[in-house]
């Protein structure tokens, strides 16, 4: 990358004094250039008496005098035609100003015009795999400190079953009803008194109840027989075992629906069980890593864990494929943990990919958010574990500003030499920016470009 300097700089400011100088050489050579010819015209055009005491700025350049003449040393009369030759020397010499003028003007845009060209490389996606291990004492570059712990936790719970599976089960329906007695005396009923619906559906009351006079009582009924039959709604009851005429005063009437006749029941299944089973060892397993983190010494250590768990003892009351709205498991879980730095992992995962990427790019990014760490093995008696981790990131070609070939934008305009710069597989973006403002090509001279490489967002 070709960048502004301080030594650059004063190189820079060198390399002007050296053109000022030559175009200071070059003016005094047109000047004795200019000089020489005046004075080679002028010998040749006056007498050969007179050469010798005349110089070329000597009275040649002299105006005329009050009578129209111009005057030598000795107060001679001019030759004929030096007011001719005067205005001819006047022309040639305003021809050799301007071109001087014009040489420096050229000479002094040469030496100041410059070009910045400011490229921006593409952005590349970079990620790497690789394993760390870990152990109290880390020996070499792959490995990290971290520390392994194990144990074994036993558990009991009581599930209710989930009831995604389940089976229609005939059953008894009951329910309640009220006892109305409208007579002027109480009326007895035994447990088992039999109650009729309008559609023949046969109750009978669960206790024996006495009904006051002009009263009534709440109680319990099931159906005679079991099924569906017996899941009525509300309805209204005669009471058979009483005569006929006291059947019109002493009646019963319920207010909700009989329940029970068919219904649906849980049944428990092994795919449930087993999910139930691991949802619960992992419980367990927290429950141990809580236990096992106390253990670290180190209080870095306890940010990051992983946990190996498997199930050594399995006890359960579950009967899959049979109606079972609940059942209880007992387990014992052997649980290892492992605890690391997490802020020491990113940053070994990191120096990985930035080893990964080689030598010809350079790493700009690091996708330390998405970092994945999985536990490959764990040796709680070594006092071992090894990790996987997968990192990503984003990378830029480096030295991207010494391959643009500057050859090929010399002299090219901004627009042309961004059409070349925008064509390298590289670069994703370019500007170009021209000193002095009225420039409108990039120069000639390589020393006068400048390549800056901006890094991307």
């Amino acid at each position: 990358m070709r960048n502004a300097n301080p030594v650059g700089v004063s190189c820079y400011a060198f390399r002007v004094s050296q053109h000022l100088m030559r175009v200071t050489r070059f003016a005094f050579r047109i000047r004795s250039a200019f000089c020489a010819i005046i004075e080679l015209h002028y010998d040749f055009s006056m007498a050969p008496s007179s050469r010798s005491h005349r110089g070329v700025f000597d009275d040649e350049f002299a105006l005329p005098s009050h009578g129209g003449r111009s005057k030598g040393h000795a107060g001679r009369p001019s030759a004929p035609g030096s007011v001719v030759r005067l205005s001819l020397y006047k022309k040639i010499a305003a021809t050799f100003v301007t071109l001087s003028v014009l040489a420096l003007f050229f000479v002094l845009y040469i030496s100041f015009a410059h070009a910045t060209v400011t490229i921006v490389p593409k952005v590349e996606q970079a990620s790497t795999t690789f394993s760390v291990s870990l152990t109290p004492e880390p020996k070499g570059a792959d490995a990290l400190q971290g520390y392994i712990f194990e144990t074994v936790v036993d558990g009991t719970k009581t599930v209710v079953a989930s009831g995604t599976a389940a089976t229609m089960v005939e059953g008894t329906a009951c329910g309640s009803v009220t006892i109305i007695n409208d007579q002027s005396k109480a009326q007895p009923l035994v447990t088992t008194t039999r109650l009729l619906t309008p559609d023949n559906v046969l109750f009978r009351i669960k206790k024996t109840i006495t009904v006051p006079a002009h009263g009534q009582t709440f109680v319990d009924v099931c159906a005679d027989k079991p099924g569906k039959t017996g899941d009525i709604a509300p309805s209204t009851f005669t009471i058979p075992g009483l005569a006929t005429d006291l059947q019109k005063k002493t009646y019963a009437q319920s207010f909700s629906a009989m329940r029970g006749g068919l219904s649906s029941v849980s049944v428990v299944t092994e795919a449930e069980v087993a999910q139930v089973v691991d949802a619960y060892a992992q419980e367990l397993g927290a429950q141990a890593t809580l236990k096992l983190r106390d253990l670290v010494p180190v209080a870095e250590m306890r940010a990051g864990s992983f946990l190996t768990q498997n199930i050594v003892k399995r006890e359960n009351t579950a009967k899959p494929g049979s109606p079972q709205n609940g059942y209880t498991i007992s387990l014992s879980v052997h649980v290892v943990g492992v605890f690391y730095d997490p802020m020491a992992l990113g940053q070994t995962a990191a120096a990985g990919l930035r080893a990964s990427i080689g030598s010809g790019r350079d790493l700009i990014a690091v996708d330390q958010e998405h970092l994945a760490a999985k536990l490959e093995q764990a040796d709680a008696v070594e006092k071992k574990a090894r990790v996987s981790v997968t990192i990503g990131g984003k990378a830029v070609r480096r030295g991207a500003a010494e391959v643009v070939d500057i050859d090929k934008i010399v002299g090219l305009s901004p627009k042309d030499a961004l059409r070349y710069l925008e064509s390298l597989p590289f670069v994703a973006s370019a500007d170009v920016s021209l000193s002095p403002v009225w420039a409108r090509s990039i120069p000639t001279l390589k020393d006068h470009v400048d390549v800056v490489v901006q890094q991307p967002k």
